[in-house]
């Protein structure tokens, strides 16, 4: 990804970057589907799916806006706010950013009540 001619598009090109969390989300509903919601498979994959998720959706988008800065010379609240990257680029990457947000903090939810369901001691009836 580089920086061609003020079009910022290699922050578009961070998009593609964004599906390498896809296999685990869906994994995760194909478990799901599967009966195997208690499985080991279905807690190591959905760990994981938390883990590649915020390092593929929500980390990737301040650190490529720190690349292109880097390589455009200018500090980072300089190249957002400056006009160096077009608005319809920002624009575009805070819609794509804010959905991410959200479903991270459900899988968080999610995850937070899966911890707490094994670690919580089982009554004996």
């Amino acid at each position: 990804m580089s920086y061609r001619q003020s079009l910022g598009d290699c922050l578009i090109a961070l998009g593609f970057c964004m599906e390498a969390s896809t296999p685990f989300v869906s994994l995760r509903a194909i478990l799901y589907h599967l009966g195997l919601k208690s499985s080991i498979l279905y807690l190591v994959n959905g760990l994981l799916m938390n883990i590649v998720f915020f390092i593929c959706r929500i980390l990737v988008f301040p650190y490529m806006y720190q690349l292109y800065a880097n390589q455009c010379g200018l500090t980072l609240s300089q190249l957002i706010f400056t006009g160096k990257v077009p608005l319809f680029c920002n624009s575009s990457m805070l819609l794509l950013f804010l959905p991410q947000l959200y479903w991270f903090s459900l899988m968080l939810r999610g995850s937070y009540k899966v911890i707490t369901r094994i670690l919580t001691p089982k009554e004996k009836v």
